[in-house]
């Protein structure tokens, strides 16, 4: 398996403000998790109170990279307990890396997002009229 790190400097359409301050954006690092011409995507933001920053989350996520690529997916929640002691100190690269595998995992599986499990159809195709709204299947 692959992983590759993509960092991102989201704009936010209003002004975030708490009591700690204000931010027009929201720094995010996505992670890319590559097999067999499928990716599973998660991410990860920055988090002052957590003390998560893009650059940590991405360190800790360098740290499991061995792991990663030595990796066959068959089994997320498998995949998940072997990174787990790599990522204790980092619950933040730990969510991100473990919404990817099961995005891969699902895509492998079952087809696009849009269908539900073991509903995709020739060549993993979306049933029209499955989803409606934002979340719609790209065939419809």
């Amino acid at each position: 398996m692959r992983m590759l790190l993509h960092r991102f400097e989201l704009p936010l359409r209003h002004v975030f403000t708490i009591s700690r301050g204000s931010s027009r954006t929201s720094p995010t690092l996505v992670v890319e998790l590559q097999q067999d011409g499928k990716s599973g995507f998660g991410e990860a933001g920055e988090c002052g109170f957590y003390g998560a920053t893009v650059d940590g989350i991405a360190a800790a996520l360098e740290r499991v990279r061995p792991l990663v690529e030595e990796t066959r997916l068959e089994d997320p929640v498998d995949f998940w307990h072997a990174a787990a002691p790599l990522l204790a100190s980092d619950s933040f690269a730990q969510c991100a890396l473990d919404e990817a595998a099961h995005g891969k995992r699902r895509r492998i599986r079952d087809g696009p997002f849009c269908c539900p499990p073991g509903r995709a159809t020739g060549r993993n195709a979306c049933p029209p009229g499955r989803v409606t709204g934002r979340n719609a299947c790209p065939t419809d």
